[in-house]
């Protein structure tokens, strides 16, 4: 778990470098290599994504549009 913070603390630091100064080819190649090693580190901890249904139901959305609309 150490290790997956300290990639994403790196990861963190090298979007803020693009967000600054624009992304270098090295610097995305180093980021997509981050990536890469941090998603199978967190996988090997047991921590899977998993798709979840996000769409509201008719109800909650007809309620939402109405309160929006008063």
């Amino acid at each position: 778990m150490r290790r997956a913070c300290c990639l994403i603390v790196e990861l963190e630091r090298l979007e803020l470098v693009f967000a600054e100064d624009g992304a270098s080819k090295t610097y995305l190649d180093t980021y997509s290599r981050l990536t890469g090693t941090l998603r199978r580190i967190l996988r090997d901890l047991g921590l899977e994504r998993r798709a979840r249904d996000v769409t509201p139901t008719l109800d909650q959305y007809l309620r939402a549009k109405a309160e929006t609309a008063e």
